[in-house]
């Protein structure tokens, strides 16, 4: 399980780092492509409670999102080249995903506890090469990236895969070694200087620091706080139109992004993979062409997954956003319940809780697109949750009848 773990975390970015990918996708299809080869050599149980089987599933997501495509094309232009290309990747990561929920459902739970904590410190000690000026700069040129960290080309990348494994670590230990892991993710956050990965931190902050001790630990923070230069922050948080901050700009340009194709769509969405194809007339993309000499940054993935799932299916993605976030803040009070005195039955639901709850950071703060790592750990997540959910309900039900 360490092993699948740390390819599915470090395999998509590594082949974006030495140059072998455009994207996150190539990387993530193999690490799915790893794990159903995987699947197909043991017997892995079937997580009961669901509806359909891995296959159908995949199917009805694919039509699905095919026929929300048709529609698209009758509202605005739409490459479909670019839609049909992305449908393998989609099936390999969607299969890829629910088969590794049946990898954590069918792991004990020494396994999955020390895999997640082995990947856990592997990220830390990552965290450090930039400390020590260390920058593989195989396939590549040294300095082709601003703040690389091995193998993710900038320190918000690996925040999306570090916080899950920081809130699992968090929300499966007691006394010192929460404070232990805690503390190693806020000096990861510190070191890196990325608003995304302290405001990862935060979030599991504020769900596995038990009670009393949340509002002690905030004010000793808030006084160490104001001793620290805190200008990089400040800037990426001044939305006021008076800093030219380029991360401001993408984070804006998400948001327009949203109003200006449901605008243009009547609330129908783009289309698969259509955001940004057209180009755009926001303010926001206005200023990031300014500010970077001629390109256009972040505008086939929204700069947060939001972005991109609202402005490309509309309606049916803010079905789907309200669906997840009802799942989010179950996992939320699961973690919340597990870390303070009501210890987790299965490692397994804690971690796909961790990966539920963290997802929030990816869809809301920053985010690469749909095909990504973490994008199969969700999936995988999601598929053990509801499945287990379900099935629970159902032998209540049979026994109450």
């Amino acid at each position: 399980m360490g092993v699948l773990l740390a390819t599915i975390i470090l395999l998509p970015t590594l082949m974006f780092y030495l140059g072998w990918s455009s994207s996150l996708t190539l990387g993530s299809a193999l690490a799915a492509v790893v794990i159903l080869l995987l699947a197909a050599t043991r017997a892995l149980p079937k997580i009961g409670g669901h509806t359909f089987t891995p296959e159908a599933f995949t199917l009805f997501v694919v039509v699905a999102v095919m026929l929300h495509m048709l529609g698209a094309s009758m509202v605005s232009p739409v490459d479909l080249g670019r839609a049909f290309a992305s449908l393998l990747p989609m099936v390999v990561i969607l299969l890829g995903g629910v088969a590794f929920g049946r990898f954590l459902a069918a792991s004990r739970d020494s396994v999955v506890h020390g895999a997640a904590w082995g990947c856990f410190l592997l990220m830390c000690t990552l965290a450090t090469l930039p400390l020590l000026g260390i920058e593989p700069s195989v396939a590549l040129t040294p300095g082709a990236y601003d703040k690389p960290v091995f193998p993710f080309t900038e320190p918000s990348h690996m925040a999306l895969t570090f916080i899950p494994l920081l809130m699992y670590c968090c929300a499966s230990s007691t006394g010192a070694r929460r404070w232990g892991a805690l503390l190693l993710g806020a000096m990861v956050a510190g070191a890196l200087q990325n608003l995304t990965m302290v405001v990862g931190w935060v979030l599991v902050f504020l769900i596995c620091v038990r009670g009393f001790a949340l509002p002690v630990v905030a004010i000793v923070l808030a006084l160490l706080i104001s001793q620290l230069d805190l200008s990089y922050y400040l800037d990426r948080l001044d939305f006021s139109g008076e800093v030219q901050n380029l991360s401001n700009a993408v984070y804006l340009q998400g948001w327009q992004l949203i109003d200006e194709s449901l605008t243009n769509s009547g609330n129908w969405g783009l289309g698969f993979q259509q955001l940004g194809v057209q180009g755009s007339e926001t303010p926001a993309s206005q200023l990031i062409y300014a500010l970077t000499g001629g390109n256009y940054s972040n505008l086939l993935d929204g700069g947060f997954t939001f972005a991109k799932l609202v402005s490309e299916f509309g309606w049916l993605g803010q079905i789907l956003m309200v669906l997840y976030l009802v799942q989010a803040w179950k996992a939320v009070r699961w973690l919340r319940s597990s870390a303070n005195g009501s210890p987790a039955k299965s490692r397994s639901l804690l971690f796909a809780n961790s990966v539920t709850a963290s997802y929030l950071i990816e869809l809301f703060i920053r985010g690469t697109g749909y095909f990504t790592g973490t994008a199969i750990l969700l999936i995988g997540s999601l598929w053990l949750i509801t499945g287990q959910r379900t099935e629970q309900t159902r032998r209540q039900t049979r026994a109450w009848i």
